[in-house]
């Protein structure tokens, strides 16, 4: 091996390792900070409906605001800068709600500031971190990697909701129950800048050719014919059709059902454990059927279990759904990102992936609300839980032909996916993934 490429070898070898500490941290700052807030804003006294509109009305709002990415991105000059920049304000943004929480006094309107703020530059990070490491990282071990790094940072994510959880119920109905709230945003601010190391280690591609823009409107026309379009098209489709029911998941459990707390706490645990298991076999599948076929499969499964709701109530029945609904968004989370990396020219990502990020909380906000309205007009009880996700489910099925008109990659069957030696250490969920938030079937 020439010099040259040995040191691009080990090169490679660093990124992969910085990428992979990023994930983890954030990771870990999802599942013990960002999971939370909703039921920080219930603990300081806010009306239930806060409990929903916390999580949407921020989300709308970043996935707006995060429109300007690419000029953000054009102006600093690299997305390495842009991302640290995103990421430092996001550890920032937790500290006034932990402030509060320890002073015992929180208004409602800086938890709605702060969480708007972390959604803007939660998926503000989002467009520019795709265009990065789709030029950083190869396309033949992108497949092997991202499963691998999925699969650790799915861990992180469980620990941070465990940890939460239980320091949550321990102190529920206390007075120090706003205090450990404090401690978990301190924890998800403590991680996300521990991240900062991993982002300055990673290199900057030699070759990132100049950014090009795709105003929201041009995004739309691609809709109708490119290529990337119709891959697109189907993915904020499907989503539509899942967002009907996914957010209605964990009050059908925890009121329709009344569940205890440690049965729904198995419940999320078991999904993310499904994911994290499945993630290897992911990996070699979508080297193997290619990323096309992986979301086929997965939006299969991942459709059929909208469905499964229905047939029983019994925990251990939920238990096994939840498995399978796991290593079904497992194979579609990844097959989406690939598709994604696959489909959009280098030069459009920050651009494309910024105008899908604002269209795709578009579709969550409004399949949401159908859901919201479809179980109100149902008499909110067990019976209009299950109408609600038997129409998602025939939803999710009818936007699966739409993924046939995805066109096949030219590398998608002639490159294989090659493993490559990075260490026990690399593993789970990609950066897009969480920023994104495609619904996992439970979300706390």
């Amino acid at each position: 091996m020439s010099a040259h490429r040995r040191a691009s070898h080990l090169t490679l070898r660093n990124d992969l390792r910085a990428c992979t500490d990023d994930g983890i941290t954030h990771a870990f700052m999802v599942g013990v900070g960002e999971t939370f807030i909703p039921a920080f804003a219930l603990a300081a006294g806010a009306a239930q409906v806060h409990g929903g509109l916390v999580y949407t009305i921020p989300f709308l709002v970043g996935a707006t605001v995060q429109l300007l990415t690419p000029a953000g991105v054009e102006r600093i000059g690299s997305p390495r800068k842009w991302i640290l920049l995103c990421a430092t304000i996001q550890a920032l943004c937790f500290i006034p709600m932990a402030i509060a929480a320890m002073a015992g006094a929180v208004p409602l309107l800086l938890v709605y500031a702060c969480a708007s703020i972390y959604w803007t530059v939660n998926l503000g990070a989002a467009p520019a971190w795709n265009a990065w490491v789709g030029a950083l990282f190869p396309a033949r071990i992108r497949a092997a990697y991202f499963s691998r790094r999925s699969r650790i940072c799915q861990i992180a994510l469980l620990a941070g909701l465990l940890l939460g959880g239980v320091l949550i119920s321990r102190f529920e109905h206390t007075p120090l129950e706003l205090a450990s709230f404090a401690l978990l945003f301190m924890a998800a601010s403590l991680s996300r800048a521990l991240s900062t190391p991993a982002l300055v280690a990673q290199s900057e591609p030699r070759h990132l050719p100049p950014a090009r823009r795709v105003s929201p409107i041009e995004f739309l026309r691609r809709i109708r014919g490119a290529p990337e379009g119709r891959v697109v098209a189907a993915l904020l489709v499907f989503m539509l059709a899942v967002q009907v029911s996914s957010p209605f998941v964990t009050p059908y459990m925890l009121r329709g059902l009344a569940m205890d707390k440690d049965q729904f706490t198995i419940s999320v645990v078991t999904l993310f454990a499904a994911k994290s298991l499945a993630l290897p076999l992911v990996g070699r599948l979508a080297g193997t059927w290619g990323a096309r076929r992986l979301l086929m499969a997965g939006a299969v499964v991942v459709a059929a279990a909208s469905g499964l709701w229905i047939v029983s109530t019994a925990p251990a029945w939920i238990y096994a759904m939840q498995l399978v609904s796991g290593a079904g968004w497992a194979a579609y989370e990844m097959a989406l990102f690939l598709l994604l990396l696959e489909h959009i020219r280098e030069e459009e990502r920050t651009a494309m992936y910024a105008a899908y990020y604002f269209f795709n909380a578009i579709v969550t906000v409004i399949g949401s609300f159908v859901g919201a309205w479809a179980i109100d007009a149902l008499g909110g009880g067990v019976t209009a839980y299950w109408w609600v996700f038997g129409a998602s489910a025939a939803l999710r099925f009818a936007a699966i032909p739409l993924m046939l008109r995805i066109p096949r990659h030219g590398h998608e069957r002639t490159v294989p996916v090659v493993a490559i030696e990075v260490g026990t250490e690399m593993g789970a969920m990609d950066e897009p993934i969480i920023a994104a938030r495609p619904p996992s079937e439970t979300r706390p």
